[in-house]
């Protein structure tokens, strides 16, 4: 069962509470006095309610996502598949996480915690320590790697088969590299790393049939689908520059 971001809620919808001025509450015993014990009393039920509704909720709603399909871009120039995993209940605050990042052709094994309260996921193993923060199926962050390499990486909810993840690269102007995370209904993230610029933010796109739109930076990126690669020009306004780049699945998607 997948699951979504997790998070802290209230619920309950408070009953409005009449208010008794203590002079009114005086005098003979009249329909008037009674109608003002009817109103305190109710006052005292609404109370009551208001309390027991507004109290600590510790309970921590479930994500619809447990598994994260995404990419790590990094200013070595490198990128690769990212998987995480999510372990524990909908009622667990602090859960597991346990993952794997296949770069070069060589597979990290991760583990760490997600906390539900926060949103905040991270993650290590090897020279690698990831830390991001779930939120609407996404998951993105900043990554530490190999002799202090500096990265960036970006995850969508899902399985295989539902969320695709591409690893690729700039030419021309500027060199780096890039990952995009696609998925028919939750759109697609971008991270993209490049030697001029080093590791840009990451960046929601566009996906409108097979052609995809990205603003990242000062970089502007377009391209097409087709098959099972991606492929499009990218330039940049400010360094008058611009380029072509290309995608393919990442391996072992």
């Amino acid at each position: 069962m997948l699951l979504e971001a997790r998070k802290r809620s209230k619920s309950g919808e408070y009953l409005a509470m009449n208010r008794v001025r203590p002079d009114r509450m005086c005098g003979a015993m009249d329909r008037k006095d009674r109608r003002l014990r009817i109103v305190l009393l109710g006052a005292v039920a609404c109370l009551s309610l208001a309390f027991a509704c507004n109290g600590e909720d510790d309970s921590v709603a479930a994500p619809t996502f447990s598994a994260f399909r995404g990419v790590l871009s990094e200013s070595t120039g490198r990128s690769g598949m990212l998987l995480v995993e999510v372990h524990g209940g909908a009622a667990t605050k602090v859960a597991a996480v346990s993952g794997s990042l296949t770069i070069d052709g060589a597979r990290v094994s991760l583990t760490g915690t997600f906390d539900a309260v926060s949103g905040s996921l991270i993650t290590s193993g090897g020279a690698y320590r990831l830390h991001g923060t779930v939120r609407n199926s996404r998951l993105r962050g900043d990554s530490t790697g190999p002799g202090g390499s500096s990265g960036a990486f970006a995850a969508l909810g899902g399985d295989r088969g539902v969320v695709t993840v591409f690893c690729g690269r700039l030419r021309r102007d500027d060199k780096g590299v890039l990952g995009i995370v696609t998925d028919p209904k939750n759109g697609a993230l971008i991270t993209v790393a490049t030697a001029a610029r080093g590791v840009l933010a990451i960046s929601e796109g566009r996906f409108v049939g097979d052609d995809v739109a990205f603003v990242t930076g000062d970089l502007v990126l377009k391209g097409r689908a087709s098959g099972e690669t991606l492929a499009g020009t990218w330039e940049s306004e400010s360094a008058n520059q611009s380029g072509d780049w290309t995608a393919g699945r990442c391996a072992p998607d």
